[in-house]
């Protein structure tokens, strides 16, 4: 079973006043996940199924035996251009990687095996539509579509091939509630001064599965110069290196 390690201080609701970030608790299959204003509490019905670390996009989720990095190594061994994925109720496929649900898997292990010379991802679904975790479907849809986004324009040569449960894609949209220009306007000097004087007190953690991400498009896209426009990804228009901080002054300050 997963340890599931929580770093609040990435959390966009605990650090954003505008915050409205609702992804983890959206997708919680279990509902496990309450968010107050000072802490983000895991409930004791939680199934370790391991699909908050795939939604939230700040890394405030970790899986001590089951995140990214470990996966990746896991990968690393097969000697074969094809890697399978299965979950843990269809684990009848001894060759494949198992994890406790498919769901949780992150645009990071659909792009990973490809710049490790593999050929073909193959997700071996078993009937989800009677698990607990299927609410999460939508989450899965996203992830390879913003995988399948960034492949077409990086290499020439690539499948991700789901058996049996067909995804669709799904429209997910997130409305945020707005600041007018004026009101901006108002508060930028004092808030600036605020927030500024705020984060450079505080410790600041890294993002792991945000960088291994960065790593990824690095090596797929370094021969590419065409752009790539990604649905449903907190990378869509906007530029960001690893040298963010998460400190939030964008979304305080954008209108």
């Amino acid at each position: 079973m997963n340890s599931l390690k929580i770093e609040k201080s990435l959390c966009a609701r605990l650090k954003g006043v505008k915050s409205r970030c609702d992804l983890c608790t959206k997708f919680c299959p279990k509902e496990s996940i309450v968010i107050n204003k000072k802490e983000i509490i895991i409930l004791e019905n939680c199934n370790h199924c391991g699909i908050c670390y795939n939604a939230c996009p700040n890394g405030v989720f970790d899986l001590d035996n089951e995140n990214d990095n470990e996966i990746k190594s896991r990968i690393d061994k097969i000697d074969n251009k094809v890697i399978s994925f299965t979950c843990e109720r269809n684990n009848k496929f001894s060759s494949m990687i198992t994890i406790p649900c498919l769901y949780r898997l992150t645009e990071n292990l659909l792009l990973y095996p490809f710049t490790a010379s593999k050929e073909k991802i193959v997700i071996e679904m078993p009937e989800c539509s009677f698990c607990e975790n299927f609410k999460s479907k939508e989450l899965f849809t996203q992830r390879v579509e913003i995988a399948e986004a960034i492949l077409k324009k990086s290499i020439k040569k690539f499948e991700i091939k789901i058996n049996q449960n067909q995804t669709k894609p799904l429209n997910n949209t997130l409305k945020e509630p707005s600041l007018s220009r004026r009101s901006m306007l108002s508060l930028l000097p004092k808030k600036i001064k605020e927030i500024i004087k705020e984060k450079s007190t505080n410790q600041l953690f890294k993002n792991p599965k945000r960088e291994f991400f960065y790593e990824i498009v690095k090596i797929l896209v370094r021969e590419s110069d065409e752009s790539i426009e990604l649905k449903n990804s907190a990378l869509c228009n906007l530029t960001i290196d690893t040298s963010c901080r998460g400190c939030i002054v964008c979304e305080k300050l954008c209108p």
